[in-house]
């Protein structure tokens, strides 16, 4: 599934695409969140896709975890600079970037309903 983040303004910040996977241990969201210029003219070499995991976790509750960006897509223009784990946990806006998963994870009824919510 595939969406856009928009700001208070409804402009578009990011486009995610989100897969929704039903495991015998429990359902798992793994989301793509390509943040950057949208529109008519946009360059994407100013965008940077950061990924994550939202699932059950040890104990049976459910949490995101940070991932490589995009590491299972082709390598096209779309994503712009993949960023990996290890810098969106250093990223100076990653508090942002986590916003905008929880969006997804809140906001899109197919995606929240798949985790339960």
């Amino acid at each position: 599934m595939r969406g856009e983040v928009l700001d208070d303004s409804s402009r578009t910040v990011a486009v995610f695409m989100s897969f929704l996977y039903d495991h015998v241990g429990g359902r798992e969201v793994f989301t793509d969140l390509i943040v950057g210029p949208w529109g008519e003219g946009a360059d994407p070499r100013e965008r940077l896709t950061f990924s994550s995991r939202t699932g059950p976790v040890d104990g049976g509750s459910i949490a995101s975890t940070l991932l490589d960006g995009a590491s299972l897509a082709p390598d096209v223009p779309l994503y712009g600079t993949k960023v990996s784990r290890e810098d969106g946990l250093a990223h100076p806006q990653i508090a942002t970037i986590w916003a905008y998963f929880d969006s997804v994870l809140a906001d899109v009824p197919a995606v929240s309903a798949h985790l339960g919510r």
